[in-house]
């Protein structure tokens, strides 16, 4: 399992640097980039969740999927309050909220649907959506205003019934309960659609790595310690407790996964719109994911 995992965080460290030598040469600039996002949230990740979700039903799979739910909650609240603690143990008051929202908020999808595929299939990715659903449901309920700074409050309904992912999963597991298939034109558009997923996701990282400057980002130590609590501890914490609760190898292994992701690019959106902050949590995103290309398979090893 590990020499998969290595050969697909090769693959996404290649997309990342066709995104940061784009950008140096000046092929993708910042309008390109805003339109590349709105493309990847609005209508490339909905059809790879979609078509995840194009799988035969079955009692065993929908066992996964309530129990990944209880998880995927459990690991929300537990990386909430790591990054509490840690916030409030290594930085100022006006400094915490940005490092705690880019702590909870994860890149689940973007980086782990390559992992999980090549490791566990189709079950994988219905349940690393499963994950992905609840986060996105927290990040676009709760996000606003952990960003903001003012706890966790919940966002109106209409915000969640707009998201294009939320509504393409909706979709996915009514289809899924009911054993429904898209038409084959679909389908197959779906899956291609899908397939730019990752390509696209990691191509905007390497061009926001080209945009910021590398040597203060090298020189942040606290984005260090970000990595420290976020791409380490965190996920070592979560796989000692998770152990206790799961046996199946599929069930923790995806759950490990999730909790070594590194921060989502969404949170470098969140964190300027409610907080103007987006430059500090790009600098956590960058931070993480470079580092995440050698934390998760080293980490997967205690798994």
């Amino acid at each position: 399992m590990l020499d998969i995992l290595i050969h697909e965080n090769i693959i996404l460290l290649i997309y990342m640097a066709v995104g940061f030598i784009a950008f140096r040469l000046k092929l993708l600039r910042k309008s390109h980039m805003e339109g590349l996002s709105k493309l990847l949230l609005g209508i490339v990740l909905p059809g790879a969740i979609l078509h995840s979700l194009q799988i035969p039903y079955s009692r065993e799979l929908l066992g996964d999927i309530g129990v990944t739910m209880l998880v995927a909650v459990a690991i929300l609240l537990f990386t909430f309050a790591a990054g509490l603690l840690s916030a409030k143990m290594l930085l100022r008051a006006g400094e915490r909220e940005i490092w705690v929202g880019c702590c909870v908020f994860s890149s689940i999808l973007f980086i782990g649907m390559p992992m999980v595929e090549a490791l566990y299939g189709d079950r994988g990715l219905a349940i690393l959506g499963t994950y992905n659903t609840v986060f996105n449901l927290a990040l676009f309920s709760l996000g606003g205003s952990i960003f903001s700074g003012a706890g966790a409050r919940m966002a109106p309904l209409s915000r969640l019934l707009g998201n294009p992912a939320i509504l393409a999963t909706a979709a996915g597991f009514i289809m899924f309960l009911f054993n429904a298939r898209l038409p084959s034109p679909l389908l197959e558009a779906s899956r291609w659609l899908g397939g730019l997923t990752v390509p696209i996701a990691m191509i905007l990282t390497g061009s926001m790595i080209a945009g910021n400057k590398l040597g203060a980002l090298l020189r942040s130590k606290r984005t260090y310690l970000f990595v420290l609590v976020r791409q380490i501890l965190v996920p070592v914490a979560c796989l000692l407790l998770i152990k206790q609760v799961l046996d199946d190898r599929v069930l923790l292994g995806i759950a490990f996964l999730v909790s070594a992701m590194p921060s989502g690019a969404s949170n470098a959106v969140f964190a300027e719109t409610y907080g103007g902050k987006g430059e500090e949590a790009s600098q956590y995103i960058v931070m993480s994911t470079l580092c995440s290309i050698f934390t998760i398979p080293l980490l997967f090893l205690l798994a």
